[in-house]
């Protein structure tokens, strides 16, 4: 098996709802809490957990909300 096939291979699926979505929600955090520590708006927190769900997020955005 070629090595990129075994590191995809060793990666959990990403959750349908997306990775910021799952990990606020198991760390028992609102989006509006997330938003505040992001320091945007509700609407645009929200937005940014869709974008990720559906492929169109900057790495730079996953590192902001990573820091959140």
């Amino acid at each position: 098996m070629p090595l990129n096939r075994r590191a995809a291979a060793a990666l959990p699926p990403r959750p349908r709802s997306g990775w910021i979505k799952a990990i606020r929600e198991a760390l028992g955090m609102t989006s509006a809490h997330l938003a505040q520590r992001l320091g945007v708006t509700l609407p645009t927190a929200t937005r940014l957990e869709i974008s990720e769900a559906e492929n169109r997020i900057t790495l730079a955005t996953l590192r902001r909300a990573a820091d959140a």
